[in-house]
């Protein structure tokens, strides 16, 4: 039973690992975000990256975990984040939980929208990222 469980199936075995670009929102709270993320097992995704915001000045180092459903092309998802961020010269570090949709073809680009919401902040943003994942 477990073997099944960590099996990876074969239309989402190759690629796990790939690297993405946000738009509002990840990591959290960022207005542009680069991310690298890699799928150790079929369903958990493990997301590393940086983010920029120009007004005010906001630069973001972040990580989630992903519980994802591998549904074939569709994919929900449900993600605990943190990020450390250092607001006009004060930073500071959030915890925040998130879901969202991705929608992945078989070249490995990716499309994803999603909402993250801040536990300390109380406050939820939405975010689009586009993505390739490539090994």
């Amino acid at each position: 039973l477990l073997a099944g469980i960590l099996t990876i199936p074969r239309a989402f075995a190759y690629p796990r690992l790939g690297v993405f670009a946000s738009f509002i929102g990840d990591p959290y709270p960022s207005l542009f975000g680069l991310n690298l993320g890699f799928h150790p097992l079929s369903f958990l995704r493990i997301n590393g990256g940086y983010g920029y915001t120009f007004n005010p000045i906001v630069s973001t180092w972040g990580g989630t975990v992903a519980l994802v459903a591998p549904l074939g092309v569709f994919r929900p998802f449900t993600t605990l984040g943190w990020s450390k961020a250092k607001i006009e010269g004060a930073p500071g570090s959030r915890f925040y939980v998130g879901a969202g949709l991705e929608l992945r073809n078989s070249a490995g680009l990716a499309l994803a929208v999603g909402y993250n919401y801040s536990l300390l902040a109380k406050i939820g943003v939405p975010y689009v990222q586009l993505g390739w994942y490539f090994f």
